[in-house]
């Protein structure tokens, strides 16, 4: 049995900015806090200085924050190859059944087939046996 998973990105990012942005956030209002006390090059330099404190001090703690209510990663089928698995019927003449694996604490029924050589071999599986 193969299982073909694909792995989809979101473009779009958690917070809605992209980390360039919030650093331009920062640097913009420290350059507009600084333009009125400092020359030019002052500002500039004190703009970006402002937008990576600002990133390290009032993003990073907030992103710090909200990570720690983050789920651990979902169990698939891909992953439950080698895991246990129950038949929950007998198997039919064509070498088929339902199976029943546990996943992340539910259980899961998928369609379990012989392979060519055990069905010819003459192998029965019952309900509740374990494999």
């Amino acid at each position: 049995m193969s299982f073909y998973i694909t792995k989809c990105y979101n473009a779009a990012h958690p917070t809605g900015l992209q980390p360039s942005a919030r650093r331009g956030f920062g640097a913009g209002v420290s350059g507009l806090l600084l333009g009125r006390w400092l020359s030019e090059p002052l500002v500039a330099v004190g703009a970006l200085a402002g937008g990576v404190l600002f990133e390290r001090y009032v993003v990073t703690p907030i992103w710090n924050g909200l990570l720690r209510f983050a789920s651990a990663p979902a169990h698939t089928l891909e992953q439950a190859v080698y895991e246990v698995a129950r038949a929950a019927t007998d198997f039919d003449a064509q070498g088929q059944e339902l199976i029943t694996i546990e996943l992340d604490g539910q259980l899961v029924q998928v369609l379990g087939i012989l392979r060519p050589e055990e069905r010819a071999s003459g192998i029965r599986v019952r309900q509740g046996v374990i494999s």
